[in-house]
């Protein structure tokens, strides 16, 4: 990968630039994908996970929410400590590094960090992963199933071996 990072004002935007052009501020907006028809779906969580059509494939985009306790003072901004330390572009980071190592995760495509006075806000656009669902629909139905859950612990021990808990 080789990644980017735009710095304009108060945000910083770090992309996949084998991927994509940079990306403006307006890529990480729900209604400017759905003005273009390019936003076909939506998942429902903590926050909304918007599935988009774009020119760079199918993709991603999240928007950084709390949750717990701490989305009653504030659902999605985050003390700011800097850009670099930011959970956008430090999941992008990660991201980036697992994809390039043959990990099963989405491939990071762009991440932004808006600052704005002693908080941030942050979305990260990812490649769509096909066929991908939540491990609860997955299990739903096919809670017997040994070979699932035999896929499940070894995707899981992947993850450990590399380092990550």
């Amino acid at each position: 990968m080789k990644s980017r990072t735009h710095k304009q004002d108060s945000l910083v935007i770090v992309y996949d630039a084998e991927r994509l052009e940079q990306p403006g501020p307006e890529c990480f907006d729900p209604a400017w994908w759905r003005e273009r028809g390019a936003l076909i779906g939506e998942a429902q969580g903590r926050g909304s996970a918007f599935f988009l059509e774009t020119d760079f494939g199918p993709a991603v985009l999240r928007q950084y929410l709390r949750g717990g306790q701490a989305a009653r003072v504030s659902r999605d901004r985050y003390l700011f400590t800097g850009f670099e330390r930011s959970r956008p572009l430090a999941e992008f980071r990660v991201l980036a590094r697992l994809a390039e190592d043959g990990l099963p995760v989405p491939w990071p495509l762009a991440a932004l960090c808006r600052r704005d006075g002693p908080f941030y806000t942050g979305w990260l656009l990812t490649r769509r992963i096909a066929e991908a669902l939540p491990l609860a629909d997955r299990i739903d139905d096919r809670h017997d199933d040994s070979d699932l859950w035999l896929t499940v612990g070894a995707t899981i021990r992947l993850f450990h071996e590399y380092g990550l808990v």
